[in-house]
């Protein structure tokens, strides 16, 4: 005995289920809460450059919306970037990837000498003498050491 399916009719269904996990599982609704949650995005490089100026570090983190280990860390990244402690010695923010594309963003990182192969970096950059250092953070993605990177004072 023969199966006989109707293709047209199995792409429909297959769609409707696709579209019915989507509504049930809140697929939108985690981009949404990802979004919500990354404390200090900027636009432009002029908050960045301000703080620099102003003789202040900047601790910033290059994120892609897609990326689940950006995902993972954003609670982690909000609650550095509301840390009181840490605002009273850098300026926190966020480069969503997208940003990377303009030419101000462009400047900026061949200014630094940076540049940035995955996501999330995150990074420090002073003004020493007119001339902007970077120093790469290299440890767990937590608040804790976030948190000690960003304090720490002798870089």
């Amino acid at each position: 005995m023969k199966c006989k399916f109707d293709m047209k009719k199995v792409a429909l269904l297959a769609a409707i289920a696709v579209l019915a996990a989507v509504l049930l599982f809140g697929v939108f609704k985690v981009h949404e809460s990802y979004q919500n949650h990354d404390g200090g995005e900027v636009t432009s490089v002029q908050p960045i450059v301000e703080a620099l100026e102003n003789g202040d570090d900047v601790i910033i983190k290059y994120h892609a919306t897609w990326c689940g280990y950006c995902k993972q860390m954003a609670g982690e990244w909000n609650d550095v970037y509301n840390d009181k402690q840490v605002n009273k010695h850098v300026k926190v923010v966020s480069i969503e990837s997208e940003q990377l594309k303009k030419p101000e963003f462009k400047e900026f990182n061949k200014k630094c000498n940076l540049t940035v192969d995955g996501f999330p970096t995150i990074v420090k950059v002073s003004n020493v003498n007119g001339k902007y250092t970077v120093k790469p953070f290299n440890k767990a993605r937590k608040y804790a050491e976030i948190k000690e990177f960003a304090l720490d004072l002798s870089s």
